[in-house]
């Protein structure tokens, strides 16, 4: 079979396996109140449109850029029915495991990709937080491109270091080595800029973004050190650019003598907090994520006790 037919082949398998637990049962899903706040926001912005100058709330009490919010209006543009927007955000997110499958199959090879994307579109949290109105279920197709971006640079680190007894030459398609840049892709330049792009644009979306841009910095910062120069052009462009959604937050910080910056002050100060002290669940979270564990969280412990008893395969 050509290659090309193949790649075709696979691209729809992973876009059918990600949208079999995504697009079906949609009346189905999570509608509490994170969900119907945002609806009635889009069903208030669509009736008498403006300027949306915040955006969600945390449980800190600080309101969020609207980035959110803007991602939103465009989506539910035709309709505010919560079925309509629910799938509409699980179209985006089954394209961008397609879109994770091409990007693992470019830089790792073919059946690596294949593999990654169809644990990906089969995992049970990423399928709960990929189908409901919620800001951290837009965030993949930001981190696919964020994950390209990161690529490229790094096989472009690799390609540098082939001097090095220890290198290890990049992949082509096949997953055999190959020496030289992988075809077909913009100057590096380029991929500093979208890579900072997402990632301020990523942090207006959720505040696990911030996270991203940190760990982000520290291994360009560990790239430079070997000797592969970050282009700072396109870092500081993709900053500026990733900024102008967020000029209605400052403004209206501005307006209101910053008033999240003295909700986040009452939190820290434990105005606004039950419980002090750190919450062990951030360091078990990733350990469910992986394994698909910890779904009382989503289902309620009795809800969950109830699915284990009746589905215990």
């Amino acid at each position: 079979m050509k290659p090309l037919i193949l790649n075709i082949l696979f691209l729809i398998l992973v876009f059918l396996a990600a949208a079999s637990f995504r697009l079906t049962n949609l009346d189905l899903i999570e509608f509490k109140l994170d969900e119907a706040r945002d609806v009635y926001e889009m069903e208030l912005f669509w009736q008498n449109p403006h300027i949306i100058e915040r955006g969600t709330i945390q449980s800190t009490g600080v309101y969020n850029p609207p980035f959110w919010y803007y991602i939103l209006a465009l989506i539910s543009a035709p309709s505010r029915d919560p079925e309509y927007l629910s799938g509409a955000i699980a179209v985006i997110n089954s394209l961008a495991i397609a879109g994770f499958y091409l990007v693992v199959k470019r830089f790792f090879g073919q059946w690596m990709g294949v593999v990654a994307a169809l644990l990906l579109a089969f995992s049970p949290w990423s399928i709960l937080f990929s189908r409901k109105i919620w800001a951290p279920d837009v965030l993949l197709p930001f981190v696919v491109v964020w994950f390209w971006c990161m690529s490229r640079i790094f096989s472009r680190q690799r390609v540098l270091s082939l001097d090095s007894p220890t290198a290890i030459p990049p992949s082509n398609n096949s997953g055999a080595p190959s020496v030289g840049l992988p075809a077909f892709v913009p100057p590096v330049a380029w991929c500093y800029f979208g890579l900072f792009l997402i990632l301020g644009l990523l942090a207006q979306v959720h505040a696990s973004g911030i996270f991203l841009a940190v760990g982000t910095a520290v291994a360009l910062v560990a790239f430079d050190l070997r000797g592969v120069k970050t282009h700072l052009a396109g870092v500081l462009v993709g900053l500026l650019i990733s900024l102008i959604p967020l000029t209605p937050y400052i403004n209206y910080q501005i307006k209101t003598n910053c008033e999240d910056c003295r909700a986040f002050t009452s939190y820290q100060e434990g105005e606004t907090i039950i419980k002090k002290g750190p919450d062990n669940n951030a360091f078990l979270r990733p350990f469910q994520f992986i394994t698909g564990s910890g779904f009382q969280v989503a289902l309620g412990t009795e809800g969950y006790q109830a699915f284990v008893e009746q589905n215990p395969f």
